[in-house]
């Protein structure tokens, strides 16, 4: 396993958890720029669920396996 991304000399993680039926829609017609927002626009595509359930559980385990001792 590869180590984290560094940025500042501080470790982060960036997630991407929902939209991917807009995006791969926009990817098979060639439109990913002009069809698909991107995150912090109005129009990002994210469906309140199941996308807040996915997250939760996400970085829940995350936090978890992180923190474990």
């Amino acid at each position: 396993m590869t180590a984290p991304p560094v940025a500042f000399s501080v470790p982060y993680a960036y997630w991407c958890i929902g939209g991917t039926a807009l995006y791969k829609d926009a990817l098979r017609k060639g439109a990913v720029a002009q069809d698909v927002p991107v995150n912090h626009s109005p129009r990002f595509p994210s469906v309140l669920q199941p996308a807040l359930d996915t997250g939760v559980t996400s970085l829940t385990a995350a936090a978890l396996a992180r923190l474990a001792p």
